[in-house]
């Protein structure tokens, strides 16, 4: 009788210590992302995407992109339906001319959540991004695979964004037949510090989305964390590949440039419904015509339950990854042995092993400047007779190779 009474204290104790660690494992979980931590998900334009952790709400870890992916419309011009098929109310056949504010239905909504294959993607207001639909026909992206199908997204990093349902301010159009709550439209404030103006008090309707663009609250909240983020973060940069692919033929922009990006918020001022809040270049919240082409910078919510990261630390150059980090093992060099005329060039050509490395990048030396020249690209350049010696070394592991270099 004792033995059964001890084993049964003993159960009692290991339920109670068992119930006290529980908790404390979820309390790690969740502050293993804190905000200015970088996470590696997904890509586009075939690079890895960079994500950062913003802010911290009811939702979990808001997770922005680090910078604008992409330049696309918000919405294309046309005859707009609601999502249960009626016509969107347009007295002034605005939305018809520039597009429709009106998130629920429009075409960045349904490109950013979609897994279609290209040329599959539902546009639900009717009106899909066709090179007629959109601004000059710039950044068509009818035809586009979408956001978050194979090839940019695993299945395993589809399953760390959260589904959640939040708030979307309306335009006064929209109030009568979408809104849950609210009294007024949401008053236009440019200046991102004032820009919350009667926002609690705004007619809005709750949208679920897995990825979205930031609204006027959660973009005011990256401000608000400006000195854990950095002064100018809110203001968007875009990647090397989204300069590569833009179709403005500016060859001033670059990585440094600072480039207007969408919110999902509407301007709401009554009687339009074609114009949307962006993130301008000056840090200023102002407003472009739906159809026109802007920034894109997705965030979403990171789901903890299902985010097991494999890699990385959290910092920029070493941000979490669902993927187990894949270290260099060796490098080889295309050639290595080259003969060159004075004033010529070659090209070195570096292959990694394995193939699959997670940091494939590189840095070259030349043993004698005097004698060539090489650059970041790999290019040997002669610069007088003699001998030289090419080295490649890579980031990761510090892994290298050697070319000799006779300049004739």
């Amino acid at each position: 009788m004792k033995k059964r009474l001890i084993s049964v204290l003993m159960t009692v104790a290991l339920i109670g210590s068992l119930a006290t660690i529980l908790p404390v494992s979820k309390v790690e979980a969740v502050a293993k992302i804190k905000i200015g931590d970088y996470v590696k998900m997904g890509k586009y334009y075939g690079e890895s995407i960079l994500w950062r952790c913003v802010n911290i709400d009811a939702n979990g870890p808001l997770m922005l992109a680090d910078r604008i992916l992409t330049f696309k419309s918000f919405d294309g011009r046309g005859t707009h339906k609601y999502s249960d098929g009626t016509l969107q109310e347009d007295p002034d056949l605005y939305r018809i001319s520039y597009g429709s504010d009106l998130w629920q239905t429009s075409n960045m909504r349904s490109w950013l959540n979609s897994t279609a294959t290209a040329g599959n993607v539902k546009w639900p207001d009717g009106c899909p991004p066709t090179e007629h639909n959109v601004l000059k026909g710039y950044y068509a992206y009818a035809s586009e695979k979408g956001f978050l199908t194979n090839g940019n997204f695993s299945a395993t990093e589809r399953n760390a964004l959260k589904s959640v349902n939040q708030k979307s301010l309306l335009n006064s159009l929209d109030e009568s037949k979408l809104s849950v709550g609210g009294y007024h439209y949401h008053i236009n404030n440019n200046d991102i510090s004032n820009v919350l103006t009667n926002y609690e008090s705004a007619y809005y309707h709750n949208i679920k989305d897995k990825m979205f663009l930031l609204d006027v609250k959660q973009v005011f909240k990256v401000y608000q964390n400006r000195k854990t983020l950095g002064t100018n973060y809110y203001i968007g940069k875009p990647t090397q590949k989204a300069i590569d692919n833009y179709e403005y033929n500016d060859s001033e922009q670059n990585t440094s440039s600072n480039l207007d990006y969408w919110l999902r918020s509407p301007y709401a001022t009554p009687a339009y419904g074609f114009n949307v809040r962006i993130v301008g270049s000056g840090g200023n919240v102002f407003n472009a015509r739906a159809y026109s082409s802007c920034g894109i910078r997705p965030a979403f919510y990171l789901n903890l339950q299902t985010a097991n990261f494999k890699s990385g630390n959290g910092s920029k150059g070493s941000p979490f990854s669902l993927n187990p980090k894949i270290h260099v093992k060796s490098v080889k060099l295309n050639k290595t042995t080259i003969s060159i005329l004075k004033g010529k060039t070659s090209k070195l050509i570096p292959t990694i092993n394995p193939s699959n490395a997670s940091n494939k990048k590189v840095s070259w030396k030349s043993s004698n400047k005097l004698v060539a020249t090489i650059n970041t690209t790999g290019t040997v350049k002669g610069i007088r007779k003699g001998i030289a010696y090419i080295t490649v070394v890579t980031v990761d592991g510090k892994k290298s190779a050697k070319c000799k270099v006779v300049v004739k």
